[in-house]
């Protein structure tokens, strides 16, 4: 499905399409919602568009100003990375997750998520497809249809779902709950690095793990000792080099003594030194 757009040329048309795309966007839940934006957010990332990572500050906030919609980014987080074998312990787990939001009606759920939806709307790109579309809709079906004696079959299938996917699902490197960005795309963040280096051996794919979940001290160290790491190799590289080869080595080791730590860049940073040192050794 492709986004709003606007066309000067066609007036009508055009405010005709962007009026039911934004009724289509508006009847999303909130996990696909959130979905789209993780996806935008990821991909500007690797690009380093600045767009999108404005959208991600905005997304926070958003999460940080509005209650419900903070308690929904903690359910589906909670559903989407649980994995469990116990169907007693799913069963109660899926409870006391939707009883969080037994305080919202489905009208303050839905008006919460159309506030997403609106600046979901702004994005200006086709739309992924979610692969936990089913599962996203059926925690909100729970969360919006309370219950009584005309919703108890759509909640047993809705939970019938979520208990599959719970149990069916892969572990996951933990990472914090926290409204930020990093934790918001460490996930995909962590595939597509994996993808990327798949030929490292596993000390290396450890640290790729290690720098996108930890803290900033953590993070920091461990791109300091990466410095050091490709420093030395381009030492013992140097003393075997002559010419334009021995230039850029000393190009290179400039480079990385002058390398320092940015929040916004550690990742990209991260991936360089690793193909570096992949490189040298």
């Amino acid at each position: 499905m492709m986004p709003i757009v606007s066309n000067k040329t066609n007036t009508s048309f055009y405010l005709v399409f962007n009026y039911l795309m934004l009724k289509v966007i508006m009847q999303k839940n909130f996990g696909e919602l959130k979905y789209i934006i993780k996806e935008f957010v990821a991909d500007g990332i690797a690009a380093k568009i600045d767009i999108n990572k404005r959208l991600l500050k905005d997304f926070v906030t958003l999460l940080k100003e509005n209650e419900i919609l903070k308690k929904e980014f903690l359910v589906y987080n909670n559903i989407e990375g649980k994995v469990s074998e116990s169907e007693a312990y799913i069963s109660e787990y899926i409870k006391e997750n939707i009883k969080i939001m037994e305080a919202y009606t489905s009208k303050q759920i839905d008006e919460a998520n159309g506030i997403l939806a609106k600046m979901v709307a702004t994005i200006n790109t086709e739309y992924p497809k979610n692969p936990l579309s089913q599962l996203h809709e059926s925690i909100h079906t729970l969360m919006v249809n309370k219950v009584n004696i005309m919703t108890i079959e759509k909640r047993v299938n809705a939970t019938g779902v979520i208990t599959e996917h719970i149990k069916t699902n892969t572990p996951k490197v933990k990472v914090a709950d926290r409204l930020l960005p990093n934790s918001m795309v460490s996930d995909i963040l962590k595939e597509r690095f994996n993808k990327k280096y798949s030929n490292l051996d596993g000390d290396t794919k450890r640290v790729l793990n290690s720098v996108i979940s930890a803290n900033k001290d953590t993070r920091e160290g461990i791109m300091v000792g990466l410095v050091r790491e490709c420093v030395d190799l381009v030492d013992v590289s140097l003393k075997e080099s002559s010419g334009e080869i021995k230039e850029k080595l000393l190009s290179t080791k400039d480079r990385l003594l002058r390398l320092k730590y940015h929040n916004d860049t550690y990742i990209i940073e991260v991936g360089k030194l690793l193909d570096l040192k992949n490189t040298l050794t």
